[in-house]
């Protein structure tokens, strides 16, 4: 009956027949008749009968076809592709007839389906139904917060799961799965809202949701909100809490909030729940208030962790707490494995070896600080303690080769800056230990002895001004600061203000203020004594100053700065030499260079000055004086090119110079310079215009007092001529000097003539006067007579040159003032030759006027920067210039300008490159310019 049935169904589906020994499943085909809802029923019923699946999937499939949304089929269909392992054409059904539906069974096979197949699209659909049926089934929540993420949806699951908590009223599942989503989302304002609905709404609290949203707090940098929260709470809190106060002391400790930050530390270690770092924060927070509990913990943490730098912070404690006893306790207890491990550790040994420096075993103390430099030899600390050990024992040999050998360190290091000035000072070098001191003020600026200290060594080495203003500002201020000492150093701070005050007051007034103190002193200490030597030099009572050393007691040593003084002042050679080979160390830098120069030593001068170059590499009047030595006493060799244009004469210039000393006072120099001449103005100058070729050979001699020049000169050009020159100068004192020179046939630059074939024959007279450092004076009356280079008288002159200046600043001498004024008187010889015609352009007639300038009266004023003498050596690159103005009666205003650069290229060498443009009534009016360019090796 079975195979009757299939024949009668296969017919009335129009499908062939099949063979028996066929696979009907794979030879199962779509239906071919039209739809027709019974019939298709009847034989999916028929094939699912006979198990053939295949064919009931087809019957259902070509049904859906012509009827998509029919419930029936589509049940079916979902059943029977499943069952022939078609599960995502069966998810698709279930998913399609679930929704339509709203079966249980149905979304249950969507569910199932849905998760087998990783479809989170589906699977979403199905668990916002179950949570939404259920906002309180925690499992399904966490279920539908993961596909969310999976999906990289999270901001859509906070929506979702926000409406449902309206709709429900914020259960707590439902709202801690809201902020686990946000938190982990990165919405950080969002998960603290939910949070705090949370903390708000139900009891009792987890503790987990105040730390997270504490934590959120910190993260977004509310850290007094986050510290707000816990401490609200601190009542309500049990001991045993580990999480919380750990929290509530981390916040604490950052907001400074010390006693409540101790309060929860002291929590944690009440109940033995802590950590290593709770123990080291919470020792920190006590390192001041109470060094000795602060050291009991550091040393709980070395026994519980064995953490070995909770060892040096112990003993640093137990020594800031004055309890040795502890340090001895815990030493005594170090096993020999222990001890060895630790003497292997610079900072143990530095900080046992400060513990025997108060216990007063210098050698002990001397050894661990040694051993520990060797370990660790640019370690600040350790060099600190050995110095100071090492003045304490009175070692100074030794503590000069530390001092020396660690200078560049203790250069980086600001601990060891007063160290280094201290034992510098005790070594009496008082030039090494200004740089020292001076960086030291500059991080202790409420230090009034200090400053009063670098102030003193301040104007030992020279520099009066920056003394002055800092002395000045310390008294000013002297109320204040005498609060904030007591004991020994606000005896001395009075002692270094009484001394500072005399000098402000005036002679009569200051002498009585110092007598009246002798007065009152039973007995004259060191202080009452160089005050008062110090005052009566500062008065220039020379005199009297001797006398007061004359009772000075044989005990009480003479200050080497009043010894040198009085020597200047007497002209004493003997003492001064004495003090330069004796007692060196000890002048002040400036006044031993100037001291070896006033007894004609200036082999030492130079080595003074060089040798102190690299302990003051920033001073620049220091690098002056040296540049100054080194110029005038080293070797040089110059090359010099420049392109000059002088109205209508155009020259092209290149010079060779060589200089080397004699001897410490003689110098000689030889140099040879050549010039092409040429024309730029045809109607002007003519271009047959001769070359110029100029040889010298030059001595020198410079002493203390006087300089001496004589030079002999050959020139070729318009004719070949022989010449000399001498001057001289002579120095009165620091203030006034006065100069004169002679020249006979010499180069002469007062008209394009001169230039071209004229020359003259100079007498002159010269006064300089520096009043300060800051101001000169120049002065030169010039008398001239100007020949042609084959002999012919041109003409004569006279002129008047005055030139002041003023300095800007104080401090440095790259900013000067500059007025000038200028007096030119010529007489022209009437008779020229008419030989010198072949020098003018086409259709001029020569006259005086091409030789000899015109009268002139000339003001000028300018603004000088970077100005050292270009013949100088110098550091680093230089930009230097000047600007002004000037005006005559010949050509009305002028201007003036020059700029430029020069410095050192390898070393010893200046290269220097110059543009100089100027229009004046001198030089008839020309307009001048010039390019140079010149390099000179010192060596």
């Amino acid at each position: 009956m079975k195979r009757v049935a299939s024949l009668i169904i296969l017919l009335l589906l129009n499908t062939p027949l099949m063979a028996q020994d066929v696979d009907i499943q794979q030879q199962a085909g779509a239906p071919e008749l039209s739809f027709d809802d019974l019939r298709y029923r009847l034989g999916y019923d028929v094939y699912l009968a006979n198990k053939n699946l295949a064919a009931a999937w087809q019957v259902a499939n070509k049904a859906l076809s012509a009827d998509a949304n029919n419930l029936f089929w589509l049940q079916r269909f979902a059943q029977v592709s499943e069952w022939i392992g078609k599960p995502v054409e069966a998810l698709a059904a279930w998913r399609t007839y679930a929704q339509a539906t709203n079966q249980q069974a149905a979304w249950d096979n969507v569910g199932r389906l849905a998760e087998a197949l990783y479809d989170d699209e589906t699977l979403l659909l199905y668990q916002k139904r179950v949570v939404g049926l259920n906002n309180n089934n925690e499992a399904a929540i966490v279920k539908l917060v993961a596909t969310y993420e999976r999906l990289g949806q999270p901001l859509e699951g906070l929506a979702f799961l926000q409406q449902l908590a309206k709709k429900s009223q914020a259960k707590r599942t439902l709202l801690t799965a809201e902020a686990n989503l946000a938190e982990r989302a990165g919405q950080d304002e969002h998960a603290i809202n939910v949070l705090s609905q949370l903390i708000q709404h139900f009891k009792p609290i987890d503790n987990n949701w105040l730390l997270r949203r504490a934590a959120l707090w910190f993260q977004r940098g509310k850290v007094q909100q986050a510290w707000q929260s816990l401490a609200e709470i601190e009542a309500q809190m049990p001991a045993r809490a580990p999480e919380y106060w750990h929290t509530y002391a981390e916040l604490s400790r950052l907001l400074n909030k010390k006693a409540v930050a101790e309060r929860a530390y002291q929590h944690l270690t009440d109940e033995f729940v802590f950590d290593d770092g709770d123990l080291i924060n919470y020792a920190a927070l006590q390192n001041e208030s109470e060094p000795l509990n602060a050291a009991f913990i550091q040393e709980l943490s070395y026994r519980l962790y064995q953490r070995d730098n909770a060892v040096i912070n112990l003993l640093y404690l137990y020594q800031k707490a004055n309890y040795p006893q502890g340090i001895h306790r815990f030493l005594a207890l170090l096993s020999a494995e222990e001890l060895a491990r630790f003497e292997q550790n610079a900072l143990f040994l530095e900080q046992r070896g400060q513990f025997y420096w108060q216990q007063k075993q210098l050698v002990a103390a001397q050894a661990d600080y040694e051993r520990a430099l060797s370990l660790d030899p640019k370690r600040s600390t350790a060099l600190q303690g050995l110095v100071g050990v090492l003045i304490e024992q009175g070692n100074r040999q030794l503590l000069q080769d530390i001092l020396l050998a660690a200078n560049s360190t203790a250069q980086r290091s600001p601990a060891l800056w007063q160290s280094w000035a201290l034992a510098w000072l005790y070594l009496q070098q008082q030039s090494r230990a200004l740089p020292f001191q001076h960086a030291y003020y500059r991080d202790h600026p409420q230090d009034a002895l200090a400053a009063l200290t670098l102030a003193e060594l301040m104007a030992n080495v020279g520099q009066h001004d920056e003394a002055y203003a800092l002395r000045q500002h310390i008294f000013n201020q002297r109320l204040l600061f005498e609060q904030q000492e007591t004991g020994e150093r606000l005896t001395q701070l009075q002692n270094n203000l009484f001394a500072l005050s005399l000098p402000q007051q005036a002679p009569e007034q200051s002498q009585y203020q110092l007598q009246q103190r002798l007065k009152n002193t039973q007995d004259i200490s060191a202080f009452e004594q160089d005050v008062s030597l110090s005052w009566l030099l500062n008065q220039e009572q020379f005199d009297q100053a001797r006398h007061w050393l004359a009772q000075r007691p044989s005990s009480a040593p003479i200050p080497t700065w009043a010894s040198l003084n009085l020597a200047l002042q007497n002209q004493d050679n003997d003492t001064i030499n004495h003090l330069l080979n004796q007692q060196l160390e000890q002048l002040p830098i400036y006044d031993r260079i100037e001291a070896a120069m006033r007894v004609n030593r200036p082999d030492l001068a130079e080595d003074l000055a060089f040798n102190t170059q690299d302990a003051y590499a920033n001073d620049d009047e220091l690098h002056r004086r040296y540049s100054d030595l080194l110029s005038v006493r080293g070797h040089q060799l110059q090359l010099e090119t420049a392109q000059i244009e002088l109205g209508a004469l155009e020259q092209q210039q290149q010079l060779l110079l060589w200089a080397t000393p004699l001897n410490r006072l003689w110098r000689m120099s030889a140099q040879i310079k050549q010039q092409q001449n040429d024309s730029n103005d045809a109607t002007r100058l003519s271009h047959s215009l001769p070359d110029s070729q100029q040889l010298e050979l030059a001595w020198q001699r410079q002493s203390t007092q006087q300089e001496w020049q004589l030079a002999l000169t050959q020139q070729d050009s318009w004719s070949s001529v022989t010449g000399w020159r001498i001057k001289h100068q002579y120095r009165f004192d620091s203030k006034i000097a006065a100069s004169w020179q002679w020249l006979h046939q010499q180069t002469a630059t007062e008209s394009t003539g001169l230039l071209l074939a004229g020359m003259k024959n100079r007498w002159a007279a010269g006064l300089n006067w520096t009043p300060t450092g800051r101001e000169y004076v120049n002065a030169e009356l010039s008398l001239d007579d100007y020949l042609s280079q084959d002999g012919h008288n041109l003409g004569s002159g006279q002129i008047i040159q005055i030139d002041a200046g003023h300095r800007v600043f104080a401090a440095q001498s790259d900013h000067v003032l500059k007025v000038t004024l200028g007096i030119g008187k010529f007489s022209p010889q009437a008779n020229i030759s008419p030989a010198f015609n072949v020098l003018l352009g086409q259709g001029q007639n020569l006259n005086s006027g091409f030789f000899i300038p015109q009268d002139y009266q000339q003001l000028g004023i300018a603004w000088a920067f970077g100005q050292v003498n270009d013949k100088q050596y110098q550091r680093g690159l230089r930009l230097m210039g000047e600007l002004g103005v000037n005006s005559s009666n010949v050509g009305g205003t002028g201007v003036n300008a020059r700029v430029g650069v020069q410095g050192s290229v390898f070393g010893n060498d200046r290269l220097s490159l110059q543009l100089i443009h100027s229009q004046s009534g001198q030089q008839n009016g020309e307009t001048n310019q010039q390019l140079v360019f010149g390099y000179r090796l010192f060596y």
